[in-house]
């Protein structure tokens, strides 16, 4: 009994997966990228937790499990934050975005915070056949337009004239750009942030601009899904990993691979098979109205002296129909008014006929023709 009350009062409840409490589904909230469902307090904290500490950069699905790694929308993100938080979200959004763009930098001086363009190197162009020549990386002289500061684009310290970026980052006892293999701090190739490993495999991917990469050459691992990279040259078996896990992930990936190839293959020829009914299906309807308006079109559209038929005779009528013809006209004009003689009644029958029929055709073919640009 204890059991079936326990269970009717659940009904209603859902299990948060951050607290592990039984919720009411009113205060359940599921993201709308991953479909994952959490209380809305452990929403509130996790979001605010990551705002304060400034990683906004990807704020994903706090489930470690989830097989999608959703991502909270900014609505969402709104609506789980205070207003100030909110703002300071915005702004660290911006900083990032000015940070990862090569063309737009900060002024490093206190206070300012002024946002401007970096020119970069000019483009120069060599004849054909000629190849050119691979320069150092090195910064580019940038004044500030507030406050006048004249720094080093690359490594944002004062402007160090025919002195490399190292040798000044040497001086004030920063991170270099350029470190031996063997390096505990290093910094990304495409964001320049120091990176600090401690453990691991070599494969690193920076956790700011989601790069991956080599941790002993620096070189691009994006796409080498089979890691290729550590089968020759100068990292030849410093991945970290044991030979056999290696093989291992690349059946794996290559499995991944095979599988989607062959599901591709499998069902192409059905989609291709089924396309044509597909068409036909969402064509029938309009090819219908199509050919009813032909139809219409070639019956009922007649000559100037034939009627609707389109013949050049005059329509027969009975002498009935004459005399109907005649007495309407004798009322209708009074008195002194002189009755139609029956050609008269009969030209006057067949173009007032005419007249009515060209009018309902006019008005089929503008249903018809709206029905059409509704379908499309």
């Amino acid at each position: 009994m204890l059991q079936r009350l326990s269970g009717r009062k659940r009904s209603g409840r859902s299990q948060c997966k951050l607290c592990m409490e039984d919720v009411a589904k009113s205060d359940m909230m599921t993201l709308r990228d991953c479909g994952c469902a959490f209380c809305r307090p452990c929403m509130e904290r996790y979001v605010t937790l990551l705002i304060r500490e400034g990683n906004v950069g990807f704020i994903s699905c706090p489930d470690g499990a989830c097989s999608r790694i959703g991502e909270l929308l900014p609505s969402e993100i709104e609506s789980l934050c205070s207003a100030q938080l909110y703002r300071r979200y915005l702004h660290l959004c911006f900083l990032k975005e000015v940070e990862m763009d090569p063309r737009r930098t900060f002024c490093p001086r206190a206070g300012c915070e002024t946002v401007f363009s970096v020119p970069g190197p000019r483009d120069r162009k060599f004849s054909l056949g000629r190849r050119r020549r691979k320069r150092p990386e090195r910064g580019w002289r940038v004044s500030c337009p507030a406050c006048g500061l004249v720094f080093c684009s690359r490594c944002k310290l004062e402007w160090h004239r025919g002195i490399d970026c190292d040798q000044q980052l040497a001086r004030t006892h920063g991170i270099l750009f350029t470190q031996p293999q063997d390096a505990p701090v290093k910094r990304c190739p495409v964001c320049a942030i120091p990176i600090e490993r401690d453990h691991g495999c070599a494969q690193m991917m920076c956790k700011r601009c989601r790069h991956i990469f080599c941790w002993y050459c620096l070189a691009k691992l994006d796409g080498d899904f089979f890691l290729r990279h550590y089968d020759n040259g100068p990292c030849r078996y410093k991945l970290g990993h044991s030979r056999a896990s290696l093989m291992l992930h690349r059946v794996q990936v290559g499995a991944i691979f095979f599988g989607f190839s062959l599901l591709v293959v499998i069902v192409s020829p059905f989609v291709l098979l089924a396309a044509p009914f597909i068409l036909c299906c969402k064509c029938r309807s309009l090819c219908r109205r199509c050919r009813a308006d032909a139809n219409d079109g070639d019956s009922c559209v007649g000559d100037e002296t034939g009627g609707c038929g389109g013949s050049g005779d005059a329509p027969a009528f009975t002498d009935a129909t004459l005399r109907l013809f005649g007495a309407e006209a004798a009322s209708s004009e009074g008195d002194s008014a002189i009755a139609l003689t029956p050609a008269a009644a009969v030209a006057e029958a067949g173009a007032a006929a005419e007249a009515e029929t060209r009018v309902e055709v006019q008005v089929v073919r503008a249903e018809v023709t709206a029905e059409a640009e509704a379908d499309c």
